[in-house]
């Protein structure tokens, strides 16, 4: 299905309107790694440009994604107050309001934090990607929704948001199988060129992962949950939540790894045809 901008504002003036060195990327994109002091212009870097955020919600990563003046949260994570901590420090004040929360619905395991963002608000609409489950949380969250005035949606199959020309977000909803797997979740950015590919899947999903590493396009993957084995061969950069065990350490296989511990960000600056991530935030590969 695809959703142009315009219907996403109808759809959250009840579901959220807008669900809106240097290395050289095959596509001809700039991918730039710089070092941290250049991006650490905090308040400047919240209020300019179009950027995404990342962050370890306890234990699992969440993101905003702000371009121009609409902005998307994505995921949630096991604790309430997490994801509007996150989001209160990735954004300026004055500029709160998120348009459209995306939470992977496979199972519950974002459905804390995000009950906590809305029930802060202001959320325009939510988009759960996937079915409904049994968990009374649901209910909790489908009537927080009705009392602040976002609508909320169960989304199966595949979905497709324009923002702006040259930028949009593909959010599919895999369907489960057998005990290894269970369902996932994946959410593509494009930016102009540029592909950032979100996955919420455990590391026994092989499907999920599958799909991912037979996507040659992706530039940077970023796994929601999972700090083991991204399967990010195809990836320049792969972002996760950092290990707690020494025995969940795995190489990411992509060139450049970013492992996020809880409470800590990371800020992606992005451009028509350039990425730019602080290079001080980031494990470049052993060469072989």
């Amino acid at each position: 299905m695809i959703w142009s901008i315009e219907r996403a504002r109808a759809i959250a003036d009840r579901l959220a309107p807008r669900l809106t060195p240097r290395i050289v990327i095959p596509v001809g994109l700039l991918l730039v790694v710089v070092v941290g002091l250049v991006v650490g212009r905090v308040m400047a870097g919240l209020g300019s440009d179009d950027r995404l955020v990342i962050g370890n919600t306890a234990g699992t990563l969440s993101a905003v994604l702000q371009v121009h003046d609409t902005r998307i949260a994505i995921g949630g994570g096991n604790s309430y107050a997490d994801l509007t901590d996150f989001v209160d420090r990735s954004t300026l004040p004055w500029k709160r309001r998120i348009e459209l929360l995306l939470i992977p619905g496979w199972d519950s395991r974002h459905l804390a934090g995000a009950l906590g963002l809305v029930e802060r608000g202001p959320v325009g609409g939510i988009a759960v990607i996937g079915t409904r489950g049994s968990e009374q949380e649901w209910g909790i969250m489908e009537e927080s929704a009705r009392r602040s005035g976002a609508d909320i949606r169960y989304l199966a199959g595949e979905h497709r948001l324009t923002i702006e020309d040259g930028v949009s977000l593909t959010f599919e909803a895999v369907a489960p199988g057998d005990q290894t797997d269970p369902g996932a979740a994946t959410i593509t950015l494009n930016y102009h060129g540029a592909k950032i590919v979100f996955v919420d899947a455990t590391t026994s999903n092989q499907k999920a992962w599958n799909s991912v590493r037979d996507d040659a396009g992706t530039q940077i993957l970023v796994s929601l949950r999972s700090p083991a084995d991204l399967a990010g061969q195809g990836a320049r950069v792969a972002i996760r939540p950092a290990a707690r065990r020494s025995s969940d350490l795995a190489e990411s296989g992509a060139e450049y790894t970013g492992d996020l511990v809880t409470g800590s960000r990371l800020a992606i600056r992005l451009r028509p045809g350039e990425v730019r991530i602080p290079e001080n935030r980031l494990s470049k590969a052993a060469s072989p």
